[in-house]
């Protein structure tokens, strides 16, 4: 578990003095204000978000799929291509198969190549095998289709997912009131959760993101930053602060006394 970390000694020995229920009002507002903050922070840093979730981080993704899929899906120029640098008179040959949609002929002229034999269809689990830390690793086709209109469907379908990494954190935003891009409110919010509990002189709210796709392998790290960020301590003791300063303004000057100080 990786917690956001401040030292308040001080402020929760003057906090105590107050009546429980400012003591909850009080903490349960700070906490809520810095993990609105921290939701938009870490949905800014989550790919392909690269310090802000706007569309140039969709489209950046998108493309990033699509380039990723090409790598390892060979559509039939490329599959002629590749024939091509072993056998000029094979490739034609595939080519004019290719023009008149014959796939038997050429499925056959491939194999006779040396090179991978197109599909009706994506083998989606070569895709998957090549894909390392949600990044394709080679630029070599290892798998070919025997239409680019196959390819195309296949590239915006997974382009569709893009943002997904990202909506493991749409619990926490929605139950926050944190208002995220469209292309990550698209997707389901199940894999995420957010919890909050309520102590005596205590508030707490756990956030986690369950996504085990793509690069969810290094959120740990990020979220592990954006919570160090040396900012983040001093803008909540600060709200602390104020709002302690605050309550003790409201009290009447006869239960109040003037020794405390919320500085």
């Amino acid at each position: 578990m990786i917690t956001l970390k401040m030292d308040m000694g001080p402020l929760m020995t003057k906090l105590r003095r107050l009546s429980n229920s400012e003591q909850q009002r009080i903490l349960r507002e700070v906490v809520e204000v810095d993990a609105r903050g921290f939701v938009r922070d870490i949905v800014g840093v989550t790919p392909p978000s690269q310090g802000k979730a706007n569309l140039e981080s969709k489209q950046r993704g998108a493309a990033a799929v699509a380039r990723d899929i090409r790598r390892v899906v060979a559509p039939p120029w490329v599959t002629y291509d590749q024939i091509k640098r072993g056998d000029a008179r094979l490739a034609a040959a595939f080519w004019q198969a290719a023009r008149n949609k014959d796939a038997r002929a050429m499925q056959r002229i491939a194999s006779a190549a040396g090179v991978p034999v197109p599909r009706e269809q994506v083998d989606a689990d070569e895709h998957a095998r090549r894909r390392k830390y949600g990044r394709v690793t080679g630029k070599e086709p290892t798998t070919a289709v025997l239409s680019a209109v196959v390819l195309k469907k296949y590239i915006k379908a997974a382009q569709k997912r893009v943002g997904l990494l990202a909506a493991g954190f749409l619990a926490a935003a929605r139950r926050l009131g944190v208002k995220l891009p469209a292309w990550i409110e698209r997707h389901p919010a199940g894999i995420g959760t957010v919890d909050m509990k309520t102590g005596r002189d205590s508030f707490f709210i756990t956030i986690t993101n369950q996504a085990r796709h793509g690069r969810g392998n290094d959120l740990r790290r990020r979220v592990k930053e954006v919570l160090e960020y040396t900012k983040r301590a001093k803008r909540a003791e600060h709200a602390l602060r104020a709002r302690i300063r605050a309550a003790w303004r409201a009290v009447t000057p006869s239960t109040r006394g003037g020794a405390l100080r919320a500085e």
